[in-house]
């Protein structure tokens, strides 16, 4: 009905108005950026819902991730929150869990054997934790072929390490090797590695295994502690990011961008989630169907569309949804799924825009 957006850009407006300051060179979201959020974050979820018998785990991936978002979001600061911004929240948090339901039944059924291996992921009590508030060194940007050197994790090794923190067949729970975790903690990473640096803490925090990460990575001398690491991590992210926005984001780093505000977002380093890249990534979406597509002249590694390639986060067949009218047009589960990681970030930042944050002591 046309009076609610209304009326809940007119309650953000008075509550926007009136948030505590973060710093005076720390630029606050307003109340259009706020609506445009929720309505970007929206529409998105409609449409999965309506292809849900389309979505690989990728796109359930990330509907779980912004599901357990905003849960520990209404936990954590909806006392304190505009009751129409707290509606707003507990309808998308609720549509997401209806996507996460029928999208996990999809992959089960369309893809078993990585379902078998992965399915985990898309628990969503394994994303019900929130991490203090935290800020990491600003870094200078990089160039933009050094981006790209070294992304170098193998989708095996990316898949098998996150699967350390579960229990299966004889592995005990958060039984994990030296191996993987010197492995996910190297320092030469770069691009789609990094973030899955990131998303390897996340995925071991979620599962409980938060005491075996500290004792390893106090035994390792190049690793201070996980909070110094993840630090460090998006420190190195957010230069990417930085230099993609600074070359006016390249369509094929589009992807990897979103999945950058994401993951640190996400981490509690919400510095990453800047208002002025909220605008550009709510125009990378069809206003219309809600998807994330292919970019008009972007160019693609065939292999990204391979059935039977292993695949990971980033390389796995892609499934295409029903986006538009032509091939051009078709939606991307994957990026759709950063894509509502990234708005997750967003979400984060306004609720602790407007409520002191949960943060670290200094």
């Amino acid at each position: 009905m046309w009076y609610r957006p209304v009326l809940l850009l007119a309650c953000l407006a008075l509550a926007v108005g009136a948030s505590w300051s973060r710093s005076p060179t720390d630029a606050n979201l307003s109340a259009h950026q706020a609506e445009e959020l929720f309505a970007a974050t929206e529409r998105a979820l409609v449409f999965m819902l309506r292809n849900y018998d389309a979505l690989n785990l990728d796109g359930v991936l990330g509907v779980r991730v912004l599901q357990g978002v905003y849960d520990q979001l209404l936990a954590a600061y909806g006392p304190d929150l505009p009751r129409r911004m707290v509606e707003k929240m507990e309808q998308l948090q609720k549509l997401a869990n209806l996507v996460g339901t029928l999208g996990t039944v999809t992959a089960a059924i369309k893809t078993p054997f990585y379902f078998s291996r992965a399915s985990f992921l898309l628990n969503a009590k394994l994303w019900r934790f929130i991490l203090p508030t935290r800020h990491f060194e600003t870094l200078p940007t990089t160039d933009m072929n050094s981006i790209f050197t070294n992304d170098n994790i193998s989708e095996v090794l990316s898949d098998h390490c996150l699967l350390e923190f579960t229990q299966h067949d004889s592995h005990p729970h958060c039984a994990i090797s030296r191996e993987c975790f010197v492995n996910m903690n190297a320092d030469n990473h770069t691009s789609y590695s990094l973030t899955h640096q990131i998303l390897y803490y996340l995925v071991g925090i979620g599962a409980r295994c938060d005491l075996q990460l500290i004792d390893l990575a106090g035994a390792e001398s190049h690793v201070e502690s996980v909070e110094q690491k993840m630090a460090q991590f998006c420190a190195k992210i957010d230069s990417e990011a930085r230099t993609l926005a600074k070359n006016d984001f390249p369509k094929e780093a589009r992807d990897l961008f979103m999945e950058q505000v994401g993951m640190c977002g996400v981490a509690g380093f919400t510095q990453i989630a800047r208002p002025e890249w909220l605008d550009r990534i709510v125009t990378w979406q069809n206003p219309h169907s809600g998807c994330y597509h292919r970019f008009r002249g972007e160019n693609f590694d065939p292999e990204n569309f391979n059935p039977l390639r292993y695949g990971n986060y980033r390389k796995r067949s892609e499934s295409w949804m029903r986006g538009g009218k032509s091939a051009e047009e078709a939606c991307f589960s994957h990026r759709t799924a950063v894509a509502l990681i990234a708005l997750a970030a967003f979400a984060r930042r306004l609720a602790e825009q407007l409520v002191p944050p949960l943060s670290l002591p200094p």
